[in-house]
């Protein structure tokens, strides 16, 4: 095999029996190839999808809300609200599956810092856990997250997995339209589900959830913190970029 490309988050390892040195044929040792393992965490690449389509469907937002102030609503152009409308509610759609996605994989990979990490998730699966319980109950008890912080991590998560199933999962059927929060008309409900607002409340949550924890591991726990330390800047990365890109304030609604 050629050299190995190492980009940035990528891990690097010999695995058992990787490497072995023998005596060659004049006494000297023998050094055979070296065998090596990567991985790469993705939950930073999932955020930066949720940051990208969080701020793309803001943008849509404000153009739709552009569109209106200008010309007033009933003289927009059905088709290019109709385009619009469908544009942030695709683009929220990404933003809170992404967010669920970039929490889903944190978790995956802090299962091996957890303590009793597989009792803990063998109890899971007997009692057939929700995915989003799971999620929060393993970061709560891996990183050092007092007990009013911890009630809202189980409620954001909660919130981020139900709009994200929502999306992956979507109900069947017909539904009363909604009233749009700002349009003068009835719209089918996905279209507020999934719009701007709820992209960026769930976005920020993900990232927040995420850098909270690389700045909170139990300290007794020698190799979570070396492995905080050597991922922290991941996280603060993207924390930066909701608060640049998507305000300093959680958009609510």
């Amino acid at each position: 095999m050629p050299g190995i490309f190492i980009s940035e988050g990528m891990q690097l390892r010999i695995p058992a029996g990787g490497l072995t040195i023998g005596i060659g044929p004049n006494g000297g040792p023998d050094l055979p190839p070296v065998r090596f393992e990567v991985a790469l965490d993705v939950w930073p690449f999932w955020l930066d999808v949720a940051i990208d389509h969080a701020s793309s469907a803001l943008e849509v937002r404000k153009e739709l809300t552009e569109a209106v102030r200008v010309a007033g609503e009933e003289n927009v152009d059905g088709t290019v609200k109709g385009d619009l409308l469908a544009g942030e509610c695709k683009a929220g759609m990404v933003a809170i599956a992404a967010s669920a996605f970039a929490l889903d994989n944190f978790y995956a990979v802090i299962q091996r810092f957890t303590p009793a990490g597989v009792e803990l998730e063998a109890r899971f699966e007997v009692a057939r856990t929700a995915r989003h319980r799971r999620v929060s109950e393993t970061i709560r008890r891996t990183f050092a997250i007092p007990n009013p912080s911890a009630r809202r991590l189980h409620k954001s998560v909660r919130e981020v997995f139900r709009f994200r199933d929502w999306a992956v999962h979507p109900p069947a059927g017909f539904r009363e339209p909604a009233k749009h929060d700002f349009l003068d008309v009835g719209v089918e409900w996905r279209f507020l589900a999934f719009r701007a607002g709820n992209a960026v409340v769930a976005t920020r949550a993900a990232a927040s959830i995420i850098d909270e924890c690389m700045n909170s591991p139990r300290k007794s726990n020698e190799r979570l913190v070396a492995w905080c330390e050597g991922h922290r800047g991941r996280s603060q990365a993207r924390y930066d970029r909701v608060k640049e890109e998507l305000g300093a304030e959680t958009i609510t609604g």
